[in-house]
């Protein structure tokens, strides 16, 4: 781990922060969950060869602080027809099982900004990963943006690229979403950079079907497909 990494997890347990929940589909949108209340999301990721699932609580603590479980990367494959799972350490570890947490550092009018990450735990401690991340955000009357950077351990990411050659380890994340028809039907869209497995831009749309609960889908489309591929993406969200 060099100093970069050092330096970013300080900060991030100074702060307490870890890993966005909200998400628009893999980029969190750094919507922080309400004090005492609940956040739920279920996402299914459907690719050619096997079906992913990943599943996140969240519950809000209050002071811009969010705290929550995730289990992360239960795979299915089509032509096994079982679960499957990967222990390489020097590659993507799955499935796991982590905590996450985020604060809201800085809010203004408009702007704010948010720092977080993930910590999850394979069956092997020495396989644990972690993935941390600073958020901009900006907001108008029906649209949000999202400018940030990540960085991440091979176990989580896979040991490729994640912005260029001179910045191995360090990557950039967008989002955006735009409010089509109010507080019902929306546009989304993230990009992550890099070449890893979640370095994809998806692009999509979520309509809530009821005062808490909200149905999204997206289309995958990888920026290399030596480590990832296309796919759909779906999630049911329920929302306090």
């Amino acid at each position: 781990m060099n100093k970069i990494h050092l330096m970013l997890l300080f900060f991030q347990f100074t702060v307490a922060g870890v890993f966005a929940q909200q998400n628009f589909f893999n980029v969190p949108s750094s919507d922080i969950t309400e004090k005492n209340k609940i956040f739920f999301q279920q996402q299914m990721n459907l690719f050619p060869k096997n079906i992913a699932s990943n599943t996140t609580l969240c519950y809000g603590l209050g002071k811009k602080y969010e705290i929550g479980l995730n289990i992360l990367g239960v795979t299915y494959d089509y032509d096994t027809k079982k679960l499957i799972s990967n222990s390489n350490n020097k590659q993507i570890v799955f499935p796991s099982v982590g905590i996450n947490m985020q604060k809201k550092v800085l809010e203004f009018k408009q702007y704010s900004l948010a720092i977080g990450g993930q910590i999850a735990f394979p069956s092997k401690p020495s396989e644990f990963e972690y993935y941390v991340y600073l958020n901009n955000r900006y907001e108008l009357k029906k649209i949000k943006f999202i400018a940030g950077f990540y960085v991440g351990n091979n176990n989580y990411l896979g040991n490729e690229t994640r912005f260029s050659s001179d910045l191995q380890n360090i990557g950039i994340q967008l989002g955006t979403e735009y409010e089509i028809i109010n507080d019902k039907l929306f546009f989304q869209a993230d990009f992550i950079s890099g070449r890893t497995s979640i370095s994809n831009l998806i692009f999509g749309g979520a309509y809530k079907f009821a005062k808490h609960l909200i149905f999204s889908s997206g289309f995958q489309i990888p920026n290399t497909k030596n480590t990832s591929s296309n796919g759909l993406i779906f999630e049911i969200t329920y929302i306090p």
